[in-house]
């Protein structure tokens, strides 16, 4: 890459992809907008229950298995 304006254009938006994180809230993310659980807590279905079901199968194939 021998072009300044490219290299520079580059390195601008690096600098503006590793200062996001800074300037963006902590909890401005997609699971804090939609108000919804994860999709593993409440089986992918619309309606915002969340069970633990997973995680108690997950458990229980950790505790059952060698």
């Amino acid at each position: 890459l021998h072009n300044s304006k490219l290299n520079y254009a580059l390195m601008g938006g690096i600098i503006i992809l590793l200062l996001m994180p800074i300037v963006i809230p902590g909890n401005a993310n997609q699971i804090n907008a939609v108000k919804a659980p994860p999709t593993i807590l409440n089986g992918g279905t619309q309606f915002s229950v969340a069970t633990d079901d997973w995680m108690s199968a997950l458990n229980w194939i950790k505790e059952n298995t060698s």
